[in-house]
């Protein structure tokens, strides 16, 4: 009886050890696979998987600067439906001078609309500055968040370049209003 109860006892434990390796090894496997096998090693020994790096900064800049971009694509989306209102009572007024009455409704409908373009602009320009500071070549581009933040950092660059662009239509628009007479 007492050797049949060590047998189960040593399978019970063997049982259990295998499990237990089993689920480390699946963890390992998963940190190797989203840090590489640096930062494996320093999540292993450091709980960190990029101390010192600069990859959270990125992470944190990343978050920062997509809440600034959503931030001004509000403001141009603001802009752009107060044109679309004035256009729509020119159109509907049956104004003569279309042009200067589109301009002086589009003020009215949106005041200090020049400073607004102009600051936009500049808020812009320092946040494609951000994205474009974002450098990721000096770290371990195997790692999965590097390339996360690699494509963040795209998606980042193009939707900021296409604000600009609707920034500077805005402006140009404006401009061509104001100095028609």
């Amino acid at each position: 009886m007492m050797q049949i109860k060590a047998q189960f006892s040593t399978i019970i434990l063997g049982t259990l050890s295998f499990a237990g390796s089993s689920y480390v090894l699946y963890h390992v496997a998963r940190s190797f696979y989203q840090y590489g096998c640096e930062g494996t090693l320093n999540l292993i020994w450091l709980g960190d998987p990029f101390p010192n790096s600069p990859i959270l900064e990125y992470s944190k800049l990343v978050v920062v600067t997509e809440s600034s971009l959503k931030k001004e694509e509000n403001l141009l989306d603001e802009i752009e439906s107060a044109r679309q209102r004035a256009e729509a009572e020119v159109l509907d007024g049956g104004d003569k001078s279309t042009k200067r009455s589109l301009l002086l409704l589009w003020m009215r409908n949106y005041p200090e609309l020049e400073k607004v373009l102009g600051e936009i602009s500049h808020k812009l320009d320092k946040i494609a500055a951000r994205v474009d500071g974002i450098l990721l070549s000096n770290v371990d581009s195997s790692a999965r968040k590097v390339q996360e933040l690699r494509s963040k950092r795209k998606e980042l660059s193009r939707k900021t370049v296409a604000c600009m662009g609707r920034c500077d239509a805005l402006m140009t628009l404006f401009k061509v209003l104001r100095d028609e007479k």
